[in-house]
């Protein structure tokens, strides 16, 4: 497979859009507080167009013959203590066409994005996954991902529209 790996730029915002679009409705059937807002392309996009902007955020396209087939977004902070240089890296989003999922795509977005932070010097990556998702979390871990802390939700609100969706058991 012949995947090259580019930095999303603002002329990329529609390929970008639509990827995460998928992510949404994915991700939005693995949770119970997934905010409906999130799924309206409008917000999406507004997103997108905002994250594109950072200097310490970047979203790398997976390119197969001239096709976005995936995404992953890294995100560089660094430590709010006065003198103390620590860099961690988060990997917001990762987002693979399900055509082209158990070919390798995930795994060399991963590489991808853990390149460019070990090139910037970060010092940790953090990324988090929906409990839900048992084929996300095999997926982290077979990467050397591990869990470090929960966090816990308690619903205030009447459920969205989301409730009772079944995720697909073959997403990664």
């Amino acid at each position: 497979m012949g995947l090259e790996f580019v930095a999303a730029t603002a002329e990329d915002v529609g390929v970008v859009v639509e990827l995460h679009c998928a992510l949404n409705r994915e991700m939005a059937a693995y949770s119970e507080v997934f905010p409906p807002e999130a799924l309206e392309r409008s917000t999406i996009e507004y997103f997108v167009d905002l994250q594109l902007g950072r200097d310490n955020f970047c979203v790398w396209l997976a390119m197969l013959d001239g096709r976005a087939v995936g995404l992953v977004s890294t995100q560089v902070h660094s430590a709010p203590i006065p003198g103390v240089r620590y860099l961690t890296g988060t990997i917001p989003n990762l987002y693979v066409l399900p055509e082209f999922r158990r070919q390798g795509v995930g795994t060399a977005l991963v590489d991808c994005a853990l390149a460019r932070f070990r090139e910037l010097g970060v010092d940790h990556v953090e990324m988090h996954y929906l409990v839900r998702n048992k084929t996300a979390q095999r997926f982290w871990t077979s990467h050397g991902f591990k869990p470090e802390s929960m966090k816990a939700i308690l619903r205030l609100k009447p459920p969205s529209r989301n409730e009772g969706t079944k995720p697909d058991s073959n997403e990664e």
